[in-house]
This record gives structure tokens, C-alpha cells and sequence, in this order.
């Protein structure tokens, strides 16, 4: 197995993994739930845009045919329209492939998901990956033959058992030809945070802390996963990222600490301390800095009820 297999694809174990459809009419603002989950979307009909991010969004168009890979928590959210930022944000309402509906929608997205923790994987892109038939043309063609299949599945009223088990290997399928589309584009200029797949001895290092967040890791330790000395790993990793090892690895951390806000059950004190900080005070700090906002505001805005963070006047 080439080293870029080792990496990547062993821990492609869709265990829990669910597909719905979500059937929308403009004008709209909606996103999915927030906190440890990996979303695989695939705007089957219509034309909308990604929204990521909270203080200064990204917006991406996407044209019919476009997937989507992205974790629930970096803040995003789906328009119908660029410029209508005064929509009120909703939740994301989907349903099953199976289930009636009202005629026909003019735009139609259908939303893989499944926890974080059984994907490892996800863990390592800071941002979406986005592969558009306009320039993915045969991976896309694949991962969407894959899709009509988890549809047919779904739909099947006589199913002749093994329904779970089929789901999780076409869903398996998916995340392969992602895996692999992934590691096609590191080198490209537009890579952005997928430039580290270019260079496995950096992709072992992140693989490392993305697994054990919450170990206090240094640089020399990564260093040596790599196989580096430290000034090469630091100059590499800087270089192919655009962050310090540390902050990266920092970024990594203050992600789990939102999962577990979000999820609830611990006090602040509780969950800066599990994060590594001494004291509620710097990991407020540290939070701020990385998602402008507080971890109070964080937790309220992603409840029950969907967070309001991209609307702006």
C-alpha cells in the first residue's frame, strides 16, 4: 500500500453514516447542525452559494452537480442568492429519498453526514473542499453514480435486507474517490490547506495531533513523526499551510473544545481546562481569536436553535 493509502484512506469506516434530501424554494438561508460531524453535500438541482466562516465569510457559488466536503464545525451556510444577506437563517429541514413531497423544488441537495470521531479524516482540512463537475469532471461522475445507488437503496420498499451495510460501502466509495481527488490537487496553487497532502511527512504530523488533540504536543515531537529535523519541519509546514506547527495545532484543539461546547454537559472552567489552558480566561482569549466570538455566545448561538452569526446588515 503506497503511503498516500496508508494515510488516507485505512480509517474510511462510514459506521453511522445517513444520507437525506433537503427539496428548497429561493429566497433562503439555511445550514446544517453545528459541532463534531463530517457533511458530505451534493447540490443535485439548482444554482446556490456556500457560505464559510462567521466574521469575514467566503462566499462559492455552486453550479448543479458540485459536492461539497465539510465539517460542522467551521461555521457555514447555503444561500439562494448572493446578495440577500437579510434572509433570516433557518436550520436545514431534510428528509428521506422515500418520503412525499409537493411537486418539484428548484433546488435539491442531498446531505451525507456522520460523527467526527469516526472519521479521522475530516479532521484535517481547515476549510471545504469543493469539486465542481466543471473542474472534477470524473471524480464527480463517480462519486454521483454512488449517490443514484444510496438513492435506489433508499427508496427500495423491498429491500432485500443488508440495507445499513450497502449504505456504508457506497458511502465508503465516496470518501475513497474524495481521498484520492484530494491528494491529485495538493500541488495546485488553489489548494490552500490540501498543499500538505504534497508532502506525506507533513500529512503524518497532522494526522498525529488531529487523532490526539488534546495532547500537549511540541514541535520536536512532530518533528520526529515526520521524520524531520525541527527547523525543516517548521519551514515546510509553515510553507505548505501558511501557519506555525503550534497554531495549527492550537487551531485543531480549540475545534474539539467547540465540539464539546456544543454538545454541552461541562462547565467553561471544564472545557478550557480539558483544552489545555489554565484558566478560563486565556482560553476565552484564544477562542475569540480563532472564531470571533465568545465560547458562551458559541455555545447559545449553536443549540437547539439555529446560530445567526452570517447575518449582517
Amino acid at each position: 500500500m503506497d503511503i498516500e493509502e496508508q494515510v488516507l484512506l485505512t480509517d474510511v469506516h462510514m459506521d453511522g453514516v445517513k444520507f437525506s434530501i433537503a427539496r428548497l424554494r429561493a429566497p433562503f438561508c439555511v445550514s446544517t447542525a453545528p459541532g463534531p460531524i463530517s457533511y458530505c453535500y451534493l447540490l443535485r438541482k439548482g444554482r446556490l452559494w456556500l457560505e464559510v466562516g462567521s466574521a469575514e465569510p467566503t462566499l462559492i457559488a455552486l453550479e448543479a452537480g458540485t459536492i461539497v466536503g465539510l465539517t460542522g464545525t467551521i461555521p457555514h451556510r447555503f444561500r439562494s442568492g448572493p446578495g440577500q444577506l437579510r434572509v433570516k437563517e433557518e436550520r436545514l429541514v431534510t428528509h428521506g429519498f422515500a418520503e412525499e413531497h409537493e411537486g418539484d423544488a428548484p433546488f435539491e441537495l442531498i446531505v451525507g453526514e456522520i460523527p467526527q470521531e469516526a472519521l479521522a479524516l475530516s479532521g484535517l482540512f481547515l476549510g471545504a473542499m469543493v469539486l465542481s463537475p466543471s473542474r472534477a469532471e470524473k471524480v464527480c461522475r463517480r462519486i454521483w453514480k454512488a449517490a443514484d445507488l444510496v438513492e435506489e437503496e433508499l427508496r427500495d420498499t423491498e429491500t432485500m435486507g443488508g440495507s445499513s451495510l450497502v449504505i456504508r460501502r457506497l458511502a465508503e466509495l465516496m470518501l475513497i474517490n474524495i481521498a484520492r481527488w484530494v491528494i491529485s490537487q495538493a500541488t495546485s496553487e488553489e489548494a490552500g490547506g490540501l498543499r500538505a497532502l504534497a508532502d506525506m511527512r507533513i500529512l503524518r504530523a497532522m494526522a498525529a495531533f488531529t487523532r490526539e488533540s488534546l495532547k500537549n504536543w511540541t514541535v520536536k515531537e512532530l518533528a520526529d513523526i515526520a521524520g524531520m529535523s525541527r527547523t525543516a519541519f517548521s519551514e515546510r509546514f509553515h510553507d505548505l499551510i501558511g501557519l506555525s506547527p503550534l497554531q495549527c495545532v492550537t487551531r485543531t484543539r480549540l475545534r474539539t473544545a467547540s465540539a464539546a461546547l456544543t454538545r454541552g454537559g461541562q462547565s467553561l472552567e471544564e472545557v478550557a481546562a480539558m483544552a489545555g489552558y489554565s484558566s478560563a480566561a486565556a482560553f476565552i482569549r484564544a477562542f475569540r481569536r480563532e472564531f470571533q466570538t465568545t465560547p458562551a455566545r458559541w455555545r447559545a448561538n449553536r443549540g437547539p436553535e439555529p446560530f445567526e452569526q452570517g447575518l449582517r446588515e
